[in-house]
């Protein structure tokens, strides 16, 4: 058995880090060093994972559960589901959270701290060049599809054509 299949078999938090699209093309000692920054995070359905404006200290990969994305007015805006990831732009830009996140269960999960992940990019430039790597593809194809979201919206409502028009004025279209 190789050893990249050993440590997958006798450790399956590792083979659900390798299906995680940030941490794509890293070498499973790689992994491994992310896998030695996680902790486990329970946290009961209902409770808010984080709050819209408050410091992005940790990222957090769901396990088990699910979690609601919420506008400040309450709006669900997304659902992350077991493998998603979350608050990792405001962990890699330093922002504020720009949404609330709230558990819509019970939920079970790993949470990396901004600190940490800050210390192993700067002892490993390799791990940290992969990964903004990897968080520019992610963007790129969120991007896209908002694009291609925001232009059926224009096309089948006329009357918001202005103001679609005005938003993808503002994008960067990556075709």
């Amino acid at each position: 058995m190789s050893a990249d299949r050993y440590a997958e078999a006798s450790d399956p938090i590792i083979g659900v880090l390798k299906k995680i699209p940030i941490f794509a093309g890293l070498a499973l000692p790689e992994i491994q060093k992310i896998f030695n920054l996680c902790r486990f995070k329970q946290i009961g359905s209902g409770a808010d994972l984080y709050r819209g404006g408050t410091p992005s200290e940790d990222l957090f990969i769901l396990l088990e559960g699910g979690l609601g994305v919420r506008t400040a007015a309450g709006v669900e805006v997304s659902r992350i589901y077991p493998i998603g990831l979350v608050g990792e732009m405001g962990v890699l830009t330093g922002e504020p959270r720009s949404a609330n996140v709230v558990a819509l269960e019970d939920v079970m999960g790993l949470s990396i701290h901004k600190d940490d992940l800050d210390d192993l990019f700067t002892q490993n430039a390799e791990i940290c060049r992969k990964m903004l790597t990897n968080v520019i593809q992610v963007l790129s194809k969120k991007l896209y599809n908002a694009n291609v979201q925001l232009e059926q919206i224009k096309n089948s409502v006329p009357e918001l054509n202005k103001e679609a028009d005005e938003l993808l004025a503002g994008n960067i279209f990556l075709y």
